[in-house]
């Protein structure tokens, strides 16, 4: 995301005046002056947002003309906002170039131990597990139809 330019606009009839005899020139502001905040959202935060409450985000840039956020993983519907409130503009010109990824490559889960199908004859058990896979967030285990529990590798006793 770039900012190209930003607008200032006079908030009585000097600017309509101006508006009139389109003296764009005075109004414009160049990148380097002009900021934005840029934010990525769920649906409920967006709303927040836009209600004017705290809200919280997967990922912010605050105060930038340019920024890379880079891959942000989200797992529900995302807004990307970009805001001026805390810029002088009244309207600011952006770039935004953005691409949706949706993974669908289930990630690779090594099981060391125990091996694949044993009948364990304890009422405890320690899986040694690992994952090649670099963007797996978490590990979860449920036994015997058990709720689901997240659990850390290399060893996790159950």
């Amino acid at each position: 995301m770039s900012v190209v330019e930003g607008r200032l606009v006079a908030p009585h009839w000097i600017g309509f005046y101006a508006w009139i005899r389109e003296w764009d020139d005075i109004w414009i502001m160049s990148a380097d002056r002009t900021f934005v905040d840029v934010y990525i959202v769920d649906t409920e935060n967006f709303e927040k947002f836009l209600h004017g409450y705290d809200f919280a985000a997967f990922a912010s840039a605050i105060r930038i003309s340019s920024a890379a956020l880079g891959e942000v993983p989200v797992d529900r519907d995302a807004y990307i906002m970009i805001s001026n409130r805390h810029a002088i503009t009244a309207w600011v010109k952006v770039v935004i170039s953005a691409a949706v990824i949706h993974d669908t490559t289930p990630p690779v889960i090594v099981v060391r131990t125990p091996a694949s199908n044993s009948v364990i004859p304890t009422s405890t058990v320690t899986i040694d597990f690992s994952s090649p896979s670099p963007d797996l967030d978490h590990f979860e285990i449920s036994v015997d139809g058990s709720p689901w529990t997240v659990v850390t590798p290399p060893v996790t006793p159950i």
